[in-house]
């Protein structure tokens, strides 16, 4: 008599090769996603780090045209960082680790509901990261170095081109832009 088939035992093996593989899968996949946001994080931080060694080097920050402390133009910051070799090349400074996602200097007003200052709005200069930010990356690096709320803080995160506006969306794989008030 012969029998055709699979017996309980190697069909067994086979499910825990199977689980073993997934189990590899996943733990590379979240290996991958954690590299990534500290690699969002560093440049973000380098960035900030780059106009505050040129606020120090020549009295106001790169890309504040006028010299009233706020950076007024993205294009001059750029430059001007370059210049004094505080990024390596604008174009690769500018570009995230994430698909479409890039960086810009600016400044703006921003309400503010408690924590920082007691005034009632906020106003300084910041990096953006947009326009496809993960929502996860916002959260992370917002819990990291400020108080974990995309409405409130030196960090804040927004699904529109607006620092103040709504940070809730149901896609965590995309909220849009991060801002970061640096020199607060």
């Amino acid at each position: 008599m012969t029998n055709k088939g699979f017996t309980l035992i190697e069909l067994a093996i086979v499910l825990v090769i199977i689980g073993i593989l997934m189990g590899a899968i996943l733990r590379g996949q979240e290996l991958i996603r954690s590299a990534k946001e500290k690699k969002f994080f560093s440049q973000l931080q380098m960035l900030g780090t780059a106009q505050l060694t040129y606020l120090q080097r020549e009295g106001r920050y790169a890309g504040d045209t006028d010299k009233d402390g706020f950076i007024d133009d993205d294009t001059t910051a750029w430059d001007e960082l370059e210049k004094q070799h505080l990024i390596l090349k604008k174009e690769k400074a500018k570009q995230s680790v994430f698909a479409g996602v890039t960086f810009s200097f600016s400044n703006g007003y921003c309400q503010h509901f408690g924590g920082i200052h007691d005034s009632t709005t906020l106003h300084g200069n910041y990096i953006q990261a947009g326009s496809n930010l993960p929502q996860w990356v916002a959260q992370t690096i917002d819990n990291r170095i400020d108080d974990g709320d995309g409405n409130t803080g030196y960090i804040r995160w927004s699904t529109s081109g607006n620092p103040c506006g709504q940070n809730y969306t149901n896609n965590a794989n995309k909220i849009g832009y991060l801002y970061w008030f640096f020199d607060l």
